[in-house]
């Protein structure tokens, strides 16, 4: 798996910080949006990122929902309550 993304975004630090938690090993690929020649609109029609991308090609971009990736696809330690009240 592969995180596109830049150094100053908050978004793709939290994606990084959650995968180093659960022990998810990413290549981690600095991608910025704006710049020439970049990938990230080929992963991400928004344009936006982070961006994961799976080792089949398939992309899953929006801090939330690779953070919610990240819980189903290693569940311990949990980082995200399972209760609705709890989140």
């Amino acid at each position: 798996m592969k995180i596109l993304g830049s150094p100053g975004s908050p978004f793709v630090r939290k994606v990084r910080v959650i995968a180093a938690e659960k022990g998810i090993e990413v290549e981690y690929v600095v991608d910025r949006p704006g710049a020439a020649g970049t990938r990230v609109p080929q992963f991400n029609p928004l344009g936006k990122i982070p961006v994961l991308v799976l080792d089949d090609g398939e992309s899953i971009y929006d801090s939330v929902v690779i953070g919610e990736y990240f819980e189903g696809h290693k569940p311990e330690p949990r980082l995200v309550p399972q209760d609705f009240t709890g989140r």
